[in-house]
């Protein structure tokens, strides 16, 4: 009988498997709503960027844009979340600083005008 029942590793092994398996379906249970509303928020982001880089109701050209009118839009957008806009003007100057750095031949070669 000895000779035919698992060693007690085995069964401490299976024990292991069996939690982390659960572990792996609770995350994955849980991710799939989180995922849903992140994608739900980043898309509604996008929606109103986009609408604070329209001029006169005509999309800009993505192509022609400025490093001035990217900066303008994000703060913007970023303003109607509740932020005033008086705390934005550090957040502003740095980010618009960082897509004038973009233009540095270090970089990726991104041509604002």
């Amino acid at each position: 009988m000895q000779l035919l029942s698992p060693p007690p590793v085995t069964a401490d092994t299976n024990t292991i498997q069996n939690i982390f398996m659960q572990i792996v379906r609770d995350i994955k249970k849980n991710a799939e709503p989180t995922a849903e509303a992140q994608q739900a928020a980043t898309a509604e982001v996008l929606k109103h960027l986009r609408e604070n880089l329209s001029k006169d109701d005509q999309t800009v050209d993505l192509s022609k844009m400025s490093a001035d009118d990217l900066t303008a839009a994000v703060m913007k957008t970023i303003s109607e979340a509740g932020i005033p806009e008086e705390k934005l003007t550090s957040p502003g100057i740095s980010f618009y600083d960082l897509l004038n750095s973009l233009k540095d031949p270090g970089h990726h070669n991104i041509d604002w005008i």
